[in-house]
């Protein structure tokens, strides 16, 4: 029995010490511990947040992937006009040389992964624009498109602008460009301004040149490139159930951007 009292007191005893301490532990914190209701609604603001969505996840995205001279850039600034934000690929890539103080990618260090900085710059974009945005030209490829995604980047849809050798070519031998490095604008003929007799770009005025790399072995080698990457793209976005969409580019680029607004309706 007396065994049994001893034992008693000696819980009562570490209780009373527990408690002090608790107290104390509290005082020194200036703290006072939570209620059961103030527990309650805690969990109710966590629970909001968690269904709160992303902003990023709601905005609809779209992507104009497709060979060189199938439309993309043409089907990019008629969408512009529809409420979308246009980022053009050559823009990142100058933006890529911008932040590296690099002239061109033949200056890129081997280990460099271009990839990650080329979707770093994307999500940058991503998060500051708050209108949905038209990447003319990317994704180039699987490794791009999935990071951007696991960066919590959405893309609605991507559209693939198919186009025949025989055409891609007839209109890359018309492209045109802007030599200043603040515009760069890549158009043709049909859209370039005419002043003096000289062919000049519609948004700054500068003379249109040809590009240097539209002849036929950097065709070739490019397109070749394009479609080496086009199969593992169409597979990534069946996996990240992205729809998928082929338009065909053999029309006319205003029939074509047409059909790309029709889907977006």
């Amino acid at each position: 029995m007396l065994k049994k009292l001893n034992l008693q007191k000696k819980r009562q005893i570490t209780k009373k010490k527990k408690s002090k301490v608790k107290k104390e532990h509290y005082k020194t914190l200036k703290l006072k511990p939570l209620s059961s209701k103030q527990i309650a609604t805690q969990n109710e603001k966590k629970v909001k947040q968690k269904k709160q969505p992303n902003k990023r996840d709601t905005k609809k995205n779209i992507c104009l992937i497709g060979p060189i001279a199938s439309g993309k850039t043409t089907c990019a600034s008629v969408i512009n006009t529809d409420g979308y934000f246009v980022v053009p690929l050559n823009a990142l890539y100058a933006s890529l040389f911008d932040s590296l103080n690099l002239d061109d990618l033949s200056e890129l260090n081997v280990n460099l992964h271009i990839d990650d900085h080329i979707v770093n710059i994307v999500s940058q974009l991503d998060e500051q624009i708050t209108m949905p945005i038209v990447f003319d030209g990317f994704p180039q490829n699987l490794n791009q498109l999935s990071k951007f995604v696991e960066a919590g980047g959405h893309i609605e849809r991507v559209f693939y602008l198919d186009a025949s050798f025989e055409t891609l070519y007839a209109r890359a031998y018309e492209r045109l460009v802007c030599p200043n490095p603040n515009c760069s604008l890549v158009t043709n003929r049909y859209n370039a301004n005419v002043v003096d007799g000289f062919l000049t770009c519609p948004i700054c005025n500068s003379a249109l040149t040809v590009r240097a790399d539209d002849n036929l072995f950097s065709l070739d080698s490019r397109y070749n490139e394009f479609y080496d990457y086009l199969g593992e793209i169409e597979l990534g976005c069946n996996v990240l159930d992205i729809p998928f969409i082929k338009v065909d580019a053999e029309k006319d680029p205003m029939n074509v951007c047409k059909d790309i607004i029709g889907r977006l309706q």
